[in-house]
């Protein structure tokens, strides 16, 4: 591999998909990866023989690749030559459809190429006469539908296929168009499809062809999912229930097949009650197909109802399929393995209170001699114990487990045996101490690796149903003695588990110091053995101790570093598979003369030893040791340069840090000016509003003042207006005196004149 100087350049590099040979033979037909040749070959791909096309039709998305965007002008004319070609051809094509839909996805002008071209190329594909090709372009073009826009899967896909389903001429057009209706409902969401979808369904529900009436209900439970719980209620269980008593035997069979997913879309009491009674007339059916499909619904129909009340006549039918009435309805016991697979799952749902009725099933199940019911069992003892407890379970099933690992059947005893442990951990310690002694029996026999390899699985495990003692004495030889085991895969199991034994002791500080260094010093002497897989198998315990880096080092570090020069190659392979693990490099982005990105360093990337030993094993002989190491050389200047970056690091940190206090005590000066500064701002605010205050207070003087004068002015006025109307009236009534007094004097005059008169009167 090139390197770049440009870093920018590495995002550009690609893997080569493609063979460097420029034509590449596949069934006898040399496929040119040429862009000239392949554009050639596929322009002209309807004039080649039918091995040819066949062969093309089969790299459609790998030529599009090579071609990129030079085969746009001629990719409609190659797609819809290939979809008018023959059968074969057809499936070919539609079976690399996703492939051709996901790279068009990944190109500007894609999305357009999926509607203008490769819809109409489906619906062509559609238009088939063959059942299966007509269902796999709608599968298609179901997955199309998700990747459209609502406006788009309307006008492309819905309306086309809601043209299917109302062609009343071919039947298989209106069965796709169901299944197409039902795998897009989730598109269209929940209005529309009440509004559009699940009507077409339920119509079509209504069809005069049979097979067409089974496809709607198949697809209910699909709507089902999809509509609302109200609209569900009234218009497809309604319409679910009146098919469940349907005259058509074949009608009635698919109302059975979607029982369950019914079930689990209604509300519990609908369960209890009219699904529960519909599930009982099934197993009373005339017809046996009906019958059969109807027990076999039984068990996955119970489970639905764990949170309801279950009907007792349930659980009666449950224990009938045992019955050589009911079973003998099918002649290969479909219905009794049924029965066998459900079991775990009935009793865990009914519980202990229903173990004496379900134990006469469990004994019928075990005297079968037919594998298929009896592993189940077999498999879901721990299950049956952890349910019925301790003692029912030490009354009932400990003869069940002795005839379990009796059984001639390899297979069935492996399912005991897988799960062995979980069983015995229903027990007390007591008790959980006679169980070691079948671990030490059935792992006796030489010829069942497979069982060893089981017990070897379940270790740690063990190791954790038990205290530190138990473990020394009887967990840890069983461990060793299954590391040193002749196959490969039971040694590689067993010592991948002896780091977790271990780690339980190591958790015990009491009484690890009495075993744990005893358990060290078995486990050096695989190191030393003569022979070369123990040693082998010492690296495989490392490879998990390495996890642990400072019990590592304190206990293996120096014999694991010798096994680096061990003579056999066979130990310096797996010694130098297990530091290349713990030293892994990955997403490294290459660079000119260094790495610039480490990800994901294994836990001894800093250590010395492991460096070492792996700088020693990449200068081995052997190619399957020091090619495990074409990157160390990589690992250590890439430590060496991960060391000049820490310094680096460091001294920035510092300068950093210097910089921070410097820019903090400019800071802090800055504080304690601008406090000094706000200091000073707020006494001459204080002066400011002393002088506003004496201000205003001084203005209120003068208003309080002129107010005052203003006062005494009016009073002075009206003062004024009151001693000129005394004035005033003073000199109308002295006006008037002295009228009176001219009066007066007139009259006097008056009286005198006329006393005047009388006088000269009187004298006369």
């Amino acid at each position: 591999m090139f390197i770049n100087e440009d870093e920018d350049d590495v995002h550009d590099l690609e893997i080569e998909k493609f063979p460097l040979n420029n034509k590449q033979e596949i069934d006898g037909v040399y496929v040119d990866f040429t862009v000239d040749g392949a554009l050639n070959k596929l322009i002209n791909l309807q004039k080649s023989p039918f091995n040819e096309r066949l062969t093309y039709s089969r790299y459609i998305p790998d030529l599009m690749q090579v071609l990129g965007d030079k085969i746009d002008p001629f990719l409609e004319n190659i797609i819809n030559n290939l979809v008018r070609d023959n059968d074969d051809i057809k499936r070919s094509l539609i079976i690399q459809f996703p492939n051709i839909i996901s790279i068009l996805q990944q190109r500007q002008n894609g999305y357009n190429q999926i509607i203008n071209i490769f819809i109409p190329a489906l619906f062509i594909l559609l238009s088939n006469n063959k059942l299966d090709i007509k269902e796999a372009s709608g599968k298609i073009i179901g997955q199309i539908a998700d990747i459209l826009t609502e406006e788009d899967r309307g006008k492309y896909i819905l309306t086309k296929v809601l043209s299917m389903a109302h062609d009343d001429e071919y039947e298989n057009n209106r069965i796709v168009s169901i299944q197409l209706l039902a795998q897009m409902a989730h598109c269209f969401g929940t209005d529309l499809c009440q509004q559009f979808v699940s009507m077409e369904i339920l119509s079509l529900g209504e069809d005069p062809e049979l097979n067409v009436r089974k496809e709607s209900i198949l697809n209910l439970p699909i709507i089902g999912k999809v509509v609302s719980q109200d609209y569900f209620k009234q218009k497809l269980l309604p319409f679910y229930l009146k098919k469940s008593i349907d005259n058509n035997s074949e009608i009635r069979r698919a109302c059975v097949n979607i029982l369950v997913e019914i079930s689990n879309i209604c509300h519990e009491k609908i369960r209890e009650n009219q699904l529960t009674e519909i599930l009982l007339n099934f197993l009373k059916d005339a017809q046996k197909t009906v019958k059969v499909q109807a027990y076999k619904t039984i068990g996955p129909f119970i489970i639905t109802l764990q949170k309801c009340v279950i009907s007792e006549r349930l659980f009666e039918n449950y224990n009938k399929m045992i019955d050589n009435q009911i079973n003998g309805l099918t002649n290969d016991n479909e219905i009794i393995i049924n029965c066998s697979q459900y079991f775990p799952a009935i009793i865990t749902i009914f519980g202990e209170k229903r173990w004496t009725s379900l134990q006469k099933t469990l004994q019928f199940l075990l005297k079968s001699n037919n594998p298929k019911i009896k592993k189940p069992i077999a498999s879901s003892i721990h299950v049956i114990a952890n349910v019925i407890g301790q003692q029912k379970a030490e009354r009932d099933l400990l003869y069940v487990v002795e005839l379990i690992l009796k059984d001639t059947n390899d297979e069935i005893k492996y399912g005991l045996i897988k799960h062995l442990t979980q069983f015995i951990q229903v027990f007390d310690e007591q008790k959980r101490e006679q169980f070691l002694e079948i671990f030490l029996v059935i792992q006796k026999d030489q010829k069942k690796w497979r069982i060893r390899e089981l017990i070897a699985q379940q270790l740690d495990q063990l190791a954790q149903a038990f205290n530190s003692e138990t473990i020394f004495r009887y967990i840890m030889p069983i461990s060793f003695k299954l590391c040193n085991d002749t196959v490969s895969i039971v040694r590689e199991q067993a010592a991948h588990r002896i780091y977790s034994i271990v780690k339980s002791l190591k958790s015990d500080k009491e009484l690890q110091d009495i075993y744990l260094q005893s358990i060290i010093d078995n486990i050096k002497a695989f190191s030393i053995s003569n022979k070369f897989n123990q040693r082998q198998t010492f690296i495989l315990m490392c490879n998990q101790f390495m996890m642990d880096e400072e019990f590592f080092q304190n206990n293996f570090i120096d014999i694991f570093e010798k096994l680096a020069d061990d003579k056999v190659v066979n130990v310096r392979i797996q010694i130098a598979q297990t530091i290349a693990q713990h030293i892994k490099l990955k997403g490294i982005i290459y660079s000119y003369k260094y790495i610039q990105k480490l990800q994901n360093q294994g836990p001894f990337w800093n250590n010395e030893n492991i460096i070492k030993i792996g700088q020693k094993l990449k200068n081995d002989s052997k190619k399957d040791v020091y090619q495990n190491f074409d990157s160390i050389d990589l690992v250590v200047q890439a430590k060496i340069e991960e060391k000049e970056q820490q310094q680096k690091q460091q001294k920035e940190l510092e300068e950093e840090i210097q910089q921070k206090q410097k820019e903090l005590q400019q800071e802090q000066q800055k504080d304690k000016q601008e406090q000094q500064k706000n200091k000073k701002e707020q006494q001459e605010d204080k002066i400011e509003q002393k002088n506003d205050k004496l201000e205003k207070q001084q203005q209120q003087q003068q208003q309080q003042q002129q107010q005052q004068q203003q006062q005494q002015q009016q009073q002075n006025i009206l003062l004024y207006n009151v001693d000129n109307s005394i004035q005033i009236q003073q000199n109308e009534d002295l006006l008037k005196q002295n009228q009176i007094e001219e009066q007066q004097e007139k009259l006097s005059e008056k009286q005198n004149s006329q006393q005047e008169i009388l006088d000269k009167n009187e004298i006369i």
